[in-house]
């Protein structure tokens, strides 16, 4: 639910991008453009800050295993 929908009749730039991700990591870009352009800023940003997790978490969990 967007309180922007519900208070204003009017989508804000949050529900376009939460659509537009869902279609761009299941690679239908033509509709993740349609629904918002920034999303081909905004999804690398999220998988690279999401990869980047990945490994400090590994590395945390090698150099507990190590000792």
């Amino acid at each position: 639910m967007c309180l922007s929908k519900i208070m204003l009749d009017k989508e804000c730039l949050g529900c376009g991008l939460t659509r537009a991700t869902q279609h761009f990591i299941h690679f239908d870009f033509i509709s993740a453009y349609n629904f918002n352009k920034l999303v081909f800023l905004a999804a690398p940003l999220l998988i690279y800050f999401w990869i980047k997790e990945i490994i400090k978490v590994y590395k945390k969990i090698k150099g507990q295993s190590s000792k």
